[in-house]
């Protein structure tokens, strides 16, 4: 039974790597990264044939702040080891911890969850005793 629960346990883990592996690749495919969007919207997209070296100095001082000056495989290793250790990183939207954010939402999380569950059981549990009976 031990074995049986460690072996579950590897796998899941196995799964987890896999597919944030996976996200990753993804998310690294498109040419470009966040600091090209950010610029452009933060100028008007009005940088013009090649930038300018204001420009260019932003975008490097943002890639470097964002630790994007790293190769791709440097980066996802941080990144799980950051996850492992909890740290989910900043919220470029709302420019707070993420897992304050989380947080701040998952009270509405749960009880939304709870009530829904509790509303399909309402629902199924009379439906079954019925089919059941019938």
């Amino acid at each position: 039974m031990l074995s049986y629960i460690a072996q579950r346990f590897f796998l899941g883990i196995l799964t987890l790597v896999v597919l944030t592996a996976i996200s990753w690749v993804i998310i690294e495919l498109p040419p470009g990264d966040f600091v090209d969007m950010y610029v452009e919207e933060l100028i008007g997209g009005n940088i013009g044939e090649g930038g300018g070296f204001l420009v260019d100095v932003i975008e490097e001082g943002l890639r470097q702040q964002y630790g994007l000056d790293s190769p791709s495989h440097v980066r996802y290793g941080k990144w799980m080891w950051r996850m492992v250790q909890g740290d989910l990183g900043m919220s470029l939207e709302f420019g707070q911890p993420v897992t304050k954010v989380i947080g701040e939402r998952l009270l509405l999380t749960i009880i939304l969850a709870t009530t829904t569950a509790l509303f399909a059981w309402a629902l199924a549990v009379p439906i079954g005793i019925y089919s059941a009976v019938r």
